[in-house]
């Protein structure tokens, strides 16, 4: 009998032990207007809140008449260095990594696209409008004009039409133009030679661009008066423009359904596009609502149906999508035909400084682009050096001599 009574001592002190173990809570408030979810990933010493794209949010608390979402971890993790990384639950969009070693402690973070950071919840309050900032940059002297293309994933802020719109003189050959923050730009010579994506400006620094359109940024006689322009917002067309896409081997017909304000294809699966060569196409009116535009085969769920980038529907839009179900932007000009795994690979696929693409073809292209649909690297070589990526999942899209097309997933550590 006093075997038993011991027996179930022992295990009511174990039950004691695990019901006690403390729970803490790291604390994000969105300051995404445009993410209406937010998810947490974390990887490092490990995958602690799952595979890629983490856990979902697990309550919300309001503080200092604030209210935060919450990620609950456990003491079994404390000691563990992770990169939190947030995105906007369908992982199109992401913050850059933050990097810490857990402590048995709640923690604050102030969510930003593309910036996380830790603050004091006393001291932080309410979602911030997106506050107008001015971009600069210094004309080189072989370009004639000094134009800027400006856009978030939702908005254009010059004109809508390439190549936006001309800067405003601001002396000493430097010009400027009022964006939002966080909003990306390409300067251009009114359409070429143009510099790469810039994204996510802030206007602390201002832009040496070059004539090969390479630049370079710098806080050294930048100037700091006023800048007088304006936003040009795209003007409103009733037109229709063309929506074309390539289809994946594995589908035998392909649909169209939009969403977000009204389903302009009707209800699911929307419409089926009609095929003309290797494209299939359909027509969509300028004034439409939304632009989430999710490709299928007629029916839901893994295997048949993929997410498109954001269209603003401001001219013809044309989309490859792989046989892995990965779709991306593409020139209207010709359609790719899909290549096997057998005949194309890209390894390794978590990669910390370079990755080889291996191809029975010649490679003609290889763009890089990150889960909002943006371009942030191209060449043509078969070592892709990774080493400038900001950590998180990237689209590798490769076109060969032969006009063939693959679209692979890196993870850049």
């Amino acid at each position: 009998m006093r075997k038993i009574t011991l027996f179930f001592a022992l295990m009511l002190s174990i039950f004691a032990i695990n019901t006690n173990a403390a729970t803490h809570k790291i604390y994000a408030l969105n300051k995404v207007a445009e993410w209406t979810e937010l998810e947490l990933y974390a990887w490092g010493d490990e995958e602690c809140f799952g595979p890629w794209g983490g856990k979902a949010v697990d309550g919300k608390e309001t503080i200092n008449n604030t209210e935060w979402l919450y990620f609950e971890f456990g003491d079994e993790l404390v000691g563990k260095t992770e990169h939190l990384m947030f995105h906007s639950g369908d992982a199109k969009l992401q913050t850059e990594d933050l990097i810490v070693t857990l402590e048995a402690k709640d923690y604050y973070v102030e969510v930003v696209q593309p910036v996380a950071k830790f603050v004091d919840p006393n001291e932080t309050s309410a979602v911030d409008p997106k506050p107008e900032i001015t971009v600069r940059a210094h004309k080189p002297d072989g370009w004639n004009k000094m134009y800027i293309w400006a856009w978030t994933e939702t908005e254009n802020f010059t004109g809508g039409q390439w190549p936006g719109v001309e800067m405003t003189d601001n002396g000493n050959g430097w010009y400027c133009f009022n964006v939002p923050a966080g909003a990306s730009v390409i300067f251009n010579n009114n359409g070429a030679p143009q510099t790469a994506n810039i994204n996510n400006v802030d206007g602390t620094k201002g832009f040496i661009v070059y004539d090969d359109g390479n630049y370079e940024e710098t806080t050294e006689g930048v100037p700091t008066t006023e800048c007088s322009s304006e936003i040009v917002k795209p003007e409103e067309k009733d037109v229709n423009f063309v929506v074309k896409v390539t289809k994946p081997e594995q589908w035998e017909k392909i649909f169209i359904y939009v969403w977000g304000g009204s389903e302009v294809f009707g209800a699911w699966p929307g419409t089926e596009m009609a095929q003309e060569g290797n494209w299939f196409k359909i027509e969509v009116n300028s004034k439409s609502e939304k632009n989430n535009i999710i490709f299928n085969n007629g029916n839901g769920g893994d295997g048949n149906q993929v997410d498109a980038p954001n269209n603003p529907w401001v001219s013809d839009a044309c989309f490859n999508i792989s046989n892995e179900l990965v779709c991306t932007v593409a020139e209207c000009t010709n359609a790719l035909v899909n290549v096997s795994d057998a005949e194309l690979s890209v390894s390794p696929t978590i990669v910390t400084n370079e990755f080889r693409i291996e191809s029975k073809e010649g490679i003609a292209k290889v763009e890089i682009f990150n889960v909002a649909g943006q371009k942030v690297a191209e060449n043509g070589n078969a070592i892709i050096d990774a080493s400038s990526l900001n950590a998180g999942m990237y689209i590798v899209r490769v076109e060969t001599v032969n006009g063939k097309l693959a679209v692979k997933n890196i993870i850049k550590k």
